[in-house]
């Protein structure tokens, strides 16, 4: 009779304990599913409050097509809207080789870890220049499924030194008077090394950065903590 009792109080799969913990999963994603909704965890506004002209978009001057190539590491992008969202879709250890084929192609290669570095993606694409007079305007692809499935898109180099930063901007969502809608504004600050910049680069880019209609405190820092560095080597 003991052995009987002792038995049922072990339970199962469908034991009293697991129903509640089961409906207790439910409540915590349904209640998380309307925080997100709610926006508790939005981010500093991404945006300035106003849309630019994309003609009004600043460009580097007398770009030099040669001198921007070779390695970058991704130091911040503007993130999005949700903060939750975003750190759960993040990347670090980004790093981005454009390999100079021709004054108007480069080969990349690029790569990003996931996971605490569980999982460092390599993809490889291609980037072009399609207007010798314009050649900051360049136009990217990756061979990859998730670039197949965004297709070519543009990006603009904004501002560059060569040697210690970078400063790119693409817009996906055009308006019928040749505006960047809000949402369809990305913008993204690379580096030639992991080092910290000066004050003074810092406050450079961030002022290049407003001029391009977004807020510079609202940027995502891209953490570099060196899961990737066998993907890192590859690629370079």
């Amino acid at each position: 009779m003991g052995g009987s009792d002792g038995h049922r109080g072990g339970g199962g799969f469908f034991s009293r304990r697991n129903k509640c913990l089961v409906v207790t999963l439910i409540f915590t994603i349904a209640l998380l599913i309307f925080l997100i909704n709610a926006g508790l965890f939005s981010n500093v506004a991404t945006y300035t409050g106003e849309l630019c002209q994309l003609d009004d978009i600043p460009l580097q001057k007398n770009f030099d097509t040669k001198k921007f190539s070779g390695n970058w590491f991704v130091s911040s992008t503007k993130g999005l809207e949700n903060k939750l969202l975003a750190t759960l879709m993040d990347f670090s250890d980004v790093k981005v080789n454009f390999v100079y084929k021709d004054e108007n192609n480069y080969d990349i290669r690029s790569v990003g870890g996931k996971m605490y570095g569980w999982w460092c993606p390599v993809g490889e694409g291609h980037v072009r220049i399609k207007d010798n007079n314009s050649p900051q305007k360049m136009q990217i692809f990756f061979d990859t499924p998730t670039g197949k499935k965004f297709g070519t898109k543009d990006i603009w180099v904004v501002k560059t030194d060569y040697t210690s930063y970078t400063i790119l901007y693409s817009c996906w969502d055009v308006t019928s008077d040749g505006k960047c809608e809000a949402k369809g504004a990305y913008i993204g600050v690379m580096q030639r090394n992991r080092d910290p910049l000066p004050q003074s680069i810092l406050d450079e880019i961030n002022t290049t950065v407003q001029k391009s209609c977004i807020n510079a405190d609202s940027l995502r820092v891209v953490r570099h903590e060196g899961y990737c560095k066998k993907e890192h080597v590859e690629i370079s």
